[in-house]
């Protein structure tokens, strides 16, 4: 079974203070007692803070969409993360 990430969003009053980070290991710990073994997503390649979110998460680049958003032909980065009693 595996997942995918659309959206994880944090009202910017609030970005800084770890509630992204907060809402990421809810969602994960939630897809792994669902059984879950991989989860997926793509990110702006320009997104450094959700890039660096990500990352400490232990999600790790595989690929990247070129021109995967239409609004301004940005490039996605793939990531993923094998889940595991000790990835959560």
């Amino acid at each position: 079974i595996e997942g995918h990430i659309m959206n994880i969003a944090v009202k910017s009053a609030f970005q800084g203070s770890g509630l992204g980070r907060e809402l990421l290991k809810i969602a994960l710990k939630d897809l792994f007692m669902k059984g879950v073994k991989n989860v997926y997503l793509e990110v702006r390649r320009s997104n450094k803070r959700a890039i660096d979110l990500y990352e400490k998460a232990g999600f790790l680049e595989y690929g990247t969409r070129a021109k995967y958003y239409q609004d301004n032909l940005e490039d996605a980065l793939l990531m993923r993360i094998e889940l595991n009693s000790a990835s959560i």
